[in-house]
């Protein structure tokens, strides 16, 4: 919460690139690797290439991803119109020097997919033309990053632009009667969001006990409705947080503290189609949090930790109306919410040795003003309604999880997920809390083998149960179990190495819907689904 601010109120996972290869002391070099897979479920092929190299403290490296697969098959049949094409990729180039660094990275991600319909294809739609409506995004980013020693400070800064365009396209006959012409498209929403971002931090060390970081971020957002439907109105929005974070450690117990106070203000357009007039919202709050670990003895940890969070609402949950077919609903905002707050405490137990790793975490998340999307009774065009709306909430759950080797080249694990979620305004339970889940798996490994580097075999298991805290609104599902298997292989082919990785996915072909799912009121979930990857490098 501290470092990102109000969108990580209930956590955050912090993603870095992998650090580019360094040439201090070699010769300049180059190497690269190429992986190829197919599916067989979606007829499903992709491939990946990475090339990299670096020359004395410069560094680079470019990724290219491609997927493309047609319809998804569950064991009832096939899905019309649920196939997609995507290709991503990334460049990255850095100096590094005895003092600091800097990179620089450019992403991007764009894929058009194909939605499936509630009332299957429009009319007049040719059978296998496989037409409907397809959703179109593409995201980029020019990311910025430095650090430089000065004594013993270490400065940080990141800056990034990014921009992100969202477009719903439909498939429409010419006339009453007649047939789909291919190719021809409609748009139906149209979004494009950039964004530009700032974050400078000092991080800091007093000897080796305690160490620390101080920062500033900033964002200037801009988002512009274009097509038929707006789902949304135009509108701006600026932040700017100024934040500590420190960490203390005394023999066997480490301690990390931090406060963050955050300002944010939204300016959105009028809109007649939304109904909508302009308007500015203004929102202010501090965050703070402190935690303490406890190792009494090596590989045995005790974990608490207390926190007051905040999250301002989204364009999407103040001013949304409109119909988002790759979601299966027609969505509706609240103009009358407000920023959530919560007090979050969580603790638990971790415990690893040679041949065991285990752990146990409970928390419990009160949020006022908590803003959850509930389905309704109401349709719109075919699609379910579903409203923005809020309520003070308190969310209960727990995390285990162990591991044991029982033997060389065998393990065990296993693991449980559990969370109740109640709306202390109703006493109702929140709609869309997922129902508690378990999965165990084992897996033989080894590296000791005259004829391979590498021999993996595994099979797992998944357990979902029947959700049975259930809001008025909620669609049920029955509880379902799930077989995995999987194995993977790796020869040396002269200096090189060539990697062969099988995987079969509900291999009992189980037909299920996940609660989650937005197509679970006409859809099964996919059946079984046959992975094979092939890779090497070079």
């Amino acid at each position: 919460v501290m470092r990102y601010g109000a969108g990580a109120m209930g956590g955050g996972v912090h993603w870095t690139a992998a650090p580019l290869p360094a040439g201090r002391g070699r010769s300049p070099f180059a190497r690269g690797s190429v992986e190829a897979y197919g599916a067989s479920n979606k007829r499903e092929f992709g491939g990946v290439m990475n090339l990299e190299g670096a020359d004395n403290g410069f560094g680079w490296r470019a990724v290219a991803i491609g997927r493309a697969y047609e319809a998804l098959r569950t064991p009832l049949g096939e899905l019309d119109n649920t196939g997609f094409t995507a290709l991503n990729g990334e460049l990255l180039a850095g100096l590094r020097g005895a003092r600091g660094n800097a990179t620089v990275r450019y992403s991007r991600y764009g894929g058009e997919f194909k939605l499936l319909e509630a009332n299957g294809p429009p009319p007049g739609t040719v059978e296998g033309q496989d037409q409907g409506p397809e959703r179109k995004t593409s995201d980029d980013r020019v990311q910025l990053a430095s650090n430089l020693l000065l004594g013993g400070l270490r400065l940080e800064t990141r800056a990034q632009w990014q921009r992100h365009w969202l477009q719903e396209v439909s498939d429409e006959p010419t006339a009453p009667g007649d047939t789909v012409v291919p190719g021809t498209e409609s748009p139906q929403f149209d979004l494009l969001l950039n964004t530009v971002t700032l974050d400078v931090l000092a991080h800091h060390h007093l000897g080796s006990a305690i160490q620390g970081t101080i920062g500033a971020s900033g964002e200037l957002q801009d988002n512009t409705t274009r097509g038929p439907i707006p789902l949304v109105p135009n509108a701006r929005r600026d932040a700017l947080g100024l934040y500590a974070l420190e960490r203390a450690t005394s023999g066997p117990v480490t301690v990390v503290g931090g406060a963050r106070m955050d300002a944010q203000r939204m300016s959105s357009d009028s809109n007649p189609t939304l109904g909508s007039g302009a308007r500015t919202l203004d929102w202010q709050a501090v965050s703070a949090e402190i935690g303490t670990v406890y190792e009494p003895v090596r590989g045995l940890a005790f974990e608490a930790n207390l926190g007051r969070g905040w999250r301002a609402p989204t364009l999407f949950e103040l001013f949304a109306a409109g119909p988002e077919i790759g979601d299966a609903r027609y969505e509706i905002g609240n103009t009358d919410l407000t920023h959530e707050t919560s007090i979050n405490i969580d603790g638990g137990v971790r415990l690893e040795t040679d041949r065991l790793r285990a752990s146990v975490q409970l928390y419990r998340n009160f949020i006022m003003h908590y803003t959850y999307l509930a389905p309704t009774n109401q349709f719109i065009d075919s699609l379910r309604v579903y409203r923005h709306e809020q309520a003070d909430a308190l969310l209960r759950g727990m995390e285990a999880s162990l591991e044991v080797q029982p033997v060389t080249d065998l393990t065990v694990r296993t693991r449980f997920d559990a969370v109740l979620a109640d709306n202390e305004l109703t006493g109702d339970y929140l709609p869309l809390t997922p129902p508690p889940r378990g999965t165990a798996e084992i897996e033989y490994q080894t590296t000791e083998l005259s004829w391979a580097r590498r021999l993996s075999l595994s099979v797992s298991g998944e357990k979902d149960w029947t959700q049975t805290r259930l809001n008025a609104f909620d669609i049920a599902t029955d509880g379902y179990e799930l077989l995995n298997v999987a194995g993977g292989l790796e020869k040396a082919l002269g200096s090189h190495a060539l990697r062969v990785d099988v995987s079969v996915h509900n291999a009992t072909n189980v037909s299920y819907k996940d609660f989650l799912s937005r197509y679970k009121e006409f859809a099964l979930n996919p059946g079984r689904n046959i992975l094979l990857r092939v890779g090497t490098d070079f």
